[in-house]
């Protein structure tokens, strides 16, 4: 908080703070805004102990005191200085370095005796340097002196030496502010570099070290181009990052340990790149981060213990790998995760029992790793899952009895090409959004339930290469949008039902390799390939007339 008083020309500033806001800065603004045209030698000596203050760090009492021209309040001083206010003594720290440099100009600006009835906006201007512009009069009292943006985040940017192909950056000159630069954002308060978002630019390059002196750096978005090269240790000194895309470039190299001292991570992307090594164990240092997005990489070893500590956790992928060893149990202290990804590895024993206690999880993948043992039946329990895909692993036992009573919003279910036995699930109808079943390549035995068709919501069947028999179900008719139907290479048989032909959305219907005989009517043109046999592979191309390819057919299609 800041009060000018302005009854008591000997005591005009009192500045105090609490750890909700940044006195410091803002008083210094109002301070030179309003003390331009004071006395030389009263602002000045006020000046130097503000430098001197920048030079030896945080005073004692009676030197903040005098700095302040308030030497009576040092309770005051004292609360501002306390631990707890951590954003006000890294606003401190950042303007003494501007101070300092801005000290000549000013002092030259006091000088000038031409100009001490005005008031000055200075602002940069040029390759580092800065230009008083003309006197703006009749200022408000309550005006913010603007900050001028250090040279430093002038040539930090500016030294972001890539190959531009396609002339994104062409206003990066010295014709412009570098808040105006295409990719550049600028905090309005302090005009200081908090963003680059260069993504999807086809730049091409290296990160300069030079980058980590952006020290109010928040967003670093680099995603979708050429970039190369293993990552600066200088990131180290940014703070007060909260995101860092890097996705889809060319990064090689081990993720460094020193990347969990970037403490305010909140959303961290390095996939589709060609980092290798293990996860650093200090990444549990990240205690706000809510996506980490490491997927498709090199990324060896075991998944470790301390990725339990992600109480802010929302979205972990790191799928497409070469992670081994077991999925940990502590995974289930990940309260607000909501996508788990750990697809295309090499993870082996069981799914932890404790996956089921995340009842925030939304999307599960474990499909192509070396996964065993039982599906654990609480999984099914969790209500806001809607995609699921074990596929790929060797998992046995059954498919749960009552699956769908506790997966309401269950859109995908793949668990193709496991070890799966026993039969399908009886009870669909309160899967009423799945869209997409995939079983097939399993050992699943008895009949098609006569409740799958009432998925309504249903576009993709895959019942194919199992042990299935009895009667293809009729109510699978009223799958008005299925596009995919594969139910090849089991044991069904009997008539195929008509009511296959109103399936105006089919494209790929899969029949053969069964003991299935009778006609279809197809009332559409949609069908692309439909495939039946009695006793051989049989194909029939549909193209807009019907026309069967193969004449080796058994059985009869009719085109109404």
């Amino acid at each position: 908080m800041v009060e000018l008083k302005r009854d008591n020309p000997n005591r005009s500033e009192i500045w105090y703070a609490n750890k909700h806001n940044k006195s410091f800065i803002v008083w210094l603004k109002q301070y030179i805004l309003e003390k331009l045209t004071a006395d030389f030698d009263s602002v000045s000596e006020k000046l130097k102990w503000l430098v001197e203050i920048e030079k030896s760090g945080m005073p004692d009492d009676d030197v903040f005191g005098k700095a302040l021209g308030n030497p009576e309040h040092p309770g005051r001083v004292k609360k501002a200085r306390s631990t707890e206010d951590v954003g006000v003594r890294a606003e401190i720290a950042t303007l003494k370095e501007e101070l300092s440099r801005q000290w000549d100009m000013i002092v030259a600006l006091l000088k000038d005796k031409e100009r001490q009835e005005a008031k000055f906006h200075i602002s940069p201007s040029g390759k580092g340097s800065y230009n008083v512009m003309q006197p703006i009069k009749n200022l408000p009292e309550d005006l913010n002196y603007p900050v001028p943006i250090p040279i430093e985040d002038v040539g930090i940017v500016g030294e972001f030496s890539v190959k531009d192909p396609y002339n994104y950056l062409a206003n990066w000159s010295n014709s412009s502010s570098i808040c105006n630069w295409v990719g550049v954002t600028c905090d309005a308060y302090h005009e200081r570099v908090i963003a680059l978002n260069l993504g999807e630019m086809g730049l091409k390059g290296t990160l300069p070290s030079k980058i980590g002196n952006l020290s109010f750096l928040v967003e670093l978005d680099l995603h979708s181009n050429n970039l190369y090269g293993e990552l600066p240790k200088e990131l180290i000194q940014l703070h007060k990052l909260q995101i860092l895309n890097l996705s889809y470039n060319e990064f090689k190299g081990e993720i460094p340990t020193w990347i969990g001292s970037l403490s305010m991570l909140q959303h961290f992307h390095l996939c589709n790149n060609s980092f290798g090594g293990v996860i650093p164990k200090s990444i549990s240092n990240l205690s706000k981060l809510e996506t980490l997005n490491w997927n498709d990489n090199f990324i060896e070893g075991f998944i470790p213990f301390e990725i339990g500590k992600f109480q802010c956790l929302k979205i972990l992928r790191i799928a497409v790998n070469k992670l081994s060893g077991k999925i940990p149990p502590t995974i289930s202290n990940l309260s607000s995760l909501e996508l788990l990804s750990l697809s295309h590895n090499f993870l082996t024993g069981d799914i932890p029992i404790e996956i089921g206690l995340l009842q925030n999880l939304k999307i599960l993948y474990l499909g192509a790793n070396k996964l065993s043992g039982h599906i654990p039946s609480n999984i099914f329990n969790i209500s806001e899952l809607q995609e699921i895909d074990l596929s790929w692993n060797n998992l046995s036992g059954s498919i749960h009895s009552n699956m769908c009573h506790g997966l309401p919003n269950l859109q995908m279910l793949h668990l193709q090409d496991n070890e799966l036995s026993g039969a399908l699930p009886s009870n669909w109808i309160q899967c009423k959004e799945l869209k997409d079943l995939q079983l097939e390549y399993n050992s699943l035995i008895g009949d098609i339930p006569e409740g799958i068709g009432k998925l309504d919501m249903l576009q993709e069947l895959y019942l194919n290469h199992n042990n299935l028999q009895g009667h293809i179900p009729k109510d699978i008719g009223n799958l008005t949008k299925l596009q995919l139907l594969y139910l090849n290479y089991n044991n069904l048989e009997g008539h195929i039902p008509k009511d296959i032909g109103n399936l105006t959305k089919l494209q790929l219907l899969y029949l053969n390799d069964n003991n299935l005989k009778g006609m279809v009517y197809p009332t559409n043109h949609s069908i692309v390939m439909f495939v039946l046999s009695a006793s051989k592979l049989q194909e029939i191309s549909l193209i807009s007339h019907l026309s069967c390819v193969f004449t080796t057919y058994v059985g009869n299609i009719l085109n109404r």
